[in-house]
């Protein structure tokens, strides 16, 4: 701390935080406050205080830049996001879970009570009969003990991944991630397997797959029926398939194998 005197003309009278740079070109910060050394008429000297506050100031700047740097990556990330502390308040709610669950930001903006959202999304009928059950147990399980990751349909169609990721400090981090391609993906993979299946079945024609990285054989079903086997009890696998055919055929089948490969 540097006690000086100085003029009235010199300083403010006022506390006020002044940035300086010294000989060594090195910019520091001051906290200047003032006590009037006159006991009354005009003033003409003044007891000043400075403080250095360079690091405090340093230390705000880059909490600031950080806080700058989150705030900017919650606004823009494609997962929604709520940070519940440990008396399940809901203390961040960013716009892509505002989006996601058809929240009203003046709701949460007001940092509701975690029971206060569910009963919110209750009124307005979030919660459909398939995914109910699983928001009941998951309730019945004590909400942030675990971590927990399912998935649910929301009442317009959306698949929702939902992770919840309990704080040290009590508490959690919940992400909600929309997978409705994922799901309509899955969902048309499997309606065209179930249709060359189908055609299969029809055409009295199967098919089989080996997959070369693990050395694994697969047989469709029409195979299995070719070869008089349950595919229940029965592994194909690749050393042992090709005992499935004739023994006159199996040279030439090897080799139709080993071309392809």
């Amino acid at each position: 701390t540097l006690i000086a005197t100085a003029q009235a003309d010199d300083v403010a009278a006022s506390p006020a935080e002044l940035e300086f740079v010294r000989r060594d070109g090195r910019v520091m910060w001051g906290a200047v406050s003032a006590v009037r050394l006159d006991e009354s008429g005009p003033i003409s000297h003044l007891l000043v205080q400075i403080q250095d506050v360079t690091i405090q100031k340093e230390t705000e700047a880059d909490r600031n830049a950080t806080l700058e740097r989150l705030s900017a990556t919650l606004q823009s990330m494609d997962q929604g996001l709520l940070m519940v502390d440990a008396d399940e308040i809901v203390q961040l709610c960013n716009p892509k879970a505002l989006e996601l669950l058809d929240l009203p930001a003046e709701f949460m903006a007001r940092r509701p009570r975690f029971q206060d959202v569910l009963a919110f999304q209750i009124t307005q009928g979030e919660f459909t009969a398939e995914s109910l059950p699983e928001y009941r147990r998951w309730l019945s399980r004590g909400h942030f003990n675990d971590v927990e990751t399912y998935q649910r349909t929301r009442p317009n169609g959306a698949r929702l991944e939902i992770r919840t990721v309990p704080l040290r400090t009590g508490g959690a981090v919940r992400t909600f991630t929309d997978i409705t391609h994922l799901a309509n993906a899955e969902t048309q993979a499997r309606e065209t397997n179930r249709m060359l299946l189908l055609a299969e079945q029809i055409a009295k024609v199967g098919h089989w797959r080996v997959d070369l990285r693990s050395n694994s054989l697969t047989w469709s079903s029409e195979v299995f029926r070719m070869h008089g086997l349950d595919e229940t009890n029965f592994r194909p696998e690749v050393a042992t398939a090709i005992e499935a055919y004739h023994p006159d055929d199996r040279e030439e089948v090897s080799a139709c194998v080993s071309r392809a490969i």
